[in-house]
C-alpha cells in the first residue's frame, strides 16, 4: 500500500465515518508506534481538522499526530490562536517542539494572548491563562484591535460586552497577571471605561461586583479627567447611570462626585441637596439636573466640600 493512499484512507476513516475508534483499532496494524518514521510520513498528508479527529483514536495515533500538528504549526502558533484552534494550540504549549514558541511575539501588533481575546476564543483564553505563568504569557500587551482602539485583551472583552470571559478572567487562578485598571485607545480610558461607554450591562455588573476584591478603580480618569460615569452622563446614557447609580447604592460602592466636580462629595445626608452646590462646576447645568434627579431617586444626596 503506498503512503498516498493510506493517507487518504485515514482521512476518509477519521472524516466520513461516525466510529472513528472502531475503525482506528483495526489500522493500527499499519500505523503503529513501533516504527513512528512510517506513521509519521502517513500522518502528514492529512490536514489539520483530520489529525484532530485521530488525536483521540489511540495512545498512538495521539503520540504521532501530535509530531505532526507540532512540527506543522510551531512556525505559526499567532495563526492558531487567530482560528481558535485550542487543541493545537495546547499541543504546542505542551510538546517538546514548541519549547522555543515565544508567546509574546507579535505580528501586525497582536500577540497570541490578545488574538485569543479578539475572537472570543474562551477556551484558549482559558488555556493561556492555566499556562500564563509557565510561559511568561503577558496579559496587559495591547493590539490594535477590530475597533481600532489599542488596548489590552481584557479591555477587548469589556469592550465586546462578552460576560462569559471576563467572569473567567476575574476568577482564574492566574488573574493576578492581569492589570484591571489599564488604559488605553485614544483617550486613555480603562476597561469599565469601554464597558459603560458601550452600554455592556452584564460586564458592568461584574467589574462593579469584583471591584473591592481586584482593587478595580471604577473612578479612574480618561485622558480627558472624565470617569465612566461623567462620560455616561455626557452621552446621555441615563440608563448607564441608573445601573452605575443604583448598584453603587446597593453594594455600598462610592462613586464619589468630586472625580466629576470639584466642589461635591456624596453622601446620604438629606439635609444638603443638589441646590446648594456652586454654579461653578465641571457639569453642565443640564447634566447636573439629569443627575441630581437620579441620585435623588435613590436617596442619595450631596454636600458641598
Amino acid at each position: 500500500m503506498k503512503s498516498e493512499f493510506q493517507g487518504y484512507f485515514i482521512w476518509k476513516l477519521c472524516m466520513t465515518t461516525g466510529d472513528a475508534k472502531l475503525l482506528g483499532s483495526k489500522m493500527e496494524t499499519v500505523i503503529t508506534i513501533a516504527i513512528p518514521h512510517v506513521g509519521e510520513h502517513i500522518f502528514e498528508y492529512i490536514d489539520t481538522p483530520g489529525l484532530l479527529k485521530c488525536l483521540s483514536v489511540s495512545k498512538a495515533w495521539k503520540f504521532l499526530g501530535e509530531n505532526v500538528l507540532a512540527k506543522r504549526w510551531k512556525g505559526k502558533p499567532l495563526k492558531a490562536c487567530e482560528l481558535g484552534l485550542t487543541k493545537v494550540v495546547q499541543v504546542l504549549l505542551e510538546h517538546p517542539e514548541g519549547r522555543e514558541i515565544n508567546w509574546n511575539a507579535r505580528i501586525c501588533g497582536e500577540t497570541a494572548w490578545t488574538l485569543a481575546c479578539e475572537g472570543g476564543h474562551t477556551d484558549l483564553i482559558k488555556l493561556l491563562l492555566d499556562y500564563a505563568v509557565e510561559k511568561s504569557i503577558d496579559l496587559n500587551k495591547i493590539a490594535l484591535c477590530k475597533h481600532l482602539e489599542i488596548i489590552t485583551g481584557f479591555m477587548m472583552a469589556c469592550y465586546d460586552g462578552r460576560s462569559d470571559i471576563v467572569k473567567l478572567m476575574l476568577e482564574h487562578e492566574n488573574n493576578k497577571r492581569i492589570d484591571w485598571n489599564a488604559t488605553g485607545g485614544r483617550n486613555y480610558r480603562s476597561a469599565f471605561h469601554f464597558a459603560c461607554l458601550n452600554k455592556r450591562f452584564d460586564v458592568i455588573l461584574l467589574l462593579m461586583d469584583h471591584s473591592k476584591s481586584k482593587g478595580i478603580d471604577l473612578n479612574k480618569r480618561d485622558r480627558k479627567g472624565k470617569t465612566a460615569l461623567l462620560n455616561a452622563l455626557s452621552d446621555g446614557q441615563t440608563d448607564v447611570v441608573k445601573m452605575l447609580v443604583q448598584h453603587a447604592n446597593r453594594t455600598n460602592i462610592e462613586l464619589p462626585i468630586f472625580s466629576m466636580c470639584r466642589h461635591l462629595k456624596y453622601s446620604k445626608n438629606p439635609e444638603i441637596t443638589f441646590n446648594n452646590y456652586p454654579e461653578k462646576t465641571d457639569l453642565r447645568r443640564s447634566s447636573r439636573k439629569k443627575l441630581e434627579k437620579i441620585y435623588l431617586e435613590n436617596g442619595i444626596y450631596l454636600t458641598v466640600l
